[in-house]
């Protein structure tokens, strides 16, 4: 049985003719397309990369789910701007996929929360992000999830993922170090 990337390249199709299938009205064709470019992984990377600012919201929701699934970590930039995408499910994929990211995505997240205290949605998407170290937080990032929960008081969240941001960097003089 072939896989999708050889496939894709036997039946004559280039990354560009798999990203115009990303558009396609027909779902089933447009979710084949999408699997063969998470088996091209690293190649398909950049192309998908470009497509989370495409004016289309169904190619951003298509490039999104690929590329979450694709989880490389130079993607982290794209996804951090993706939580500000006018779609939710958009929003909902980014943060799903910085949430995988671990410490990559958490530190730029972290960032940007310092950098931006205009956007809902951002934290809104940070939220959802750091669920997925649910049970695994440390002090300092239970303070930044209250914080991004207290919808009264967004101007403490740039000051709790700052906090967190120094403990990231810091390491903890209670554990061993290798």
């Amino acid at each position: 049985m072939q896989t999708g990337g050889l496939h894709a390249i036997i039946c004559g199709m280039d990354i560009s003719s798999l990203i115009a299938e990303l558009d396609n009205p027909n779902s089933v064709e447009r979710r084949r397309a999408r699997i063969e470019l998470i088996q091209l992984q690293a190649a398909a990377v950049p192309a998908l990369t470009g497509l989370l600012t495409d004016p289309r919201q169904r190619v951003r929701w298509e490039a999104a789910k690929a590329l979450e699934v694709i989880d490389d970590p130079s993607t982290a930039p794209a996804f951090i701007k993706a939580l500000e995408d006018e779609d939710a499910g958009i929003r909902w994929l980014a943060a799903e996929a910085l949430g995988r990211m671990g410490a990559i995505g958490l530190r730029l997240l972290l960032s940007k929360l310092i950098s931006d205290t205009g956007s809902g949605w951002l934290r809104e998407g940070a939220h959802h992000a750091l669920h997925f170290y649910n049970g695994m937080l440390s002090p300092q990032l239970e303070q930044l999830l209250r914080a991004l929960e207290d919808k009264t008081n967004a101007e403490s969240v740039p000051w709790a993922a700052g906090i967190a941001l120094q403990s990231l960097e810091q390491p903890d003089p209670h554990t061993l170090s290798a």
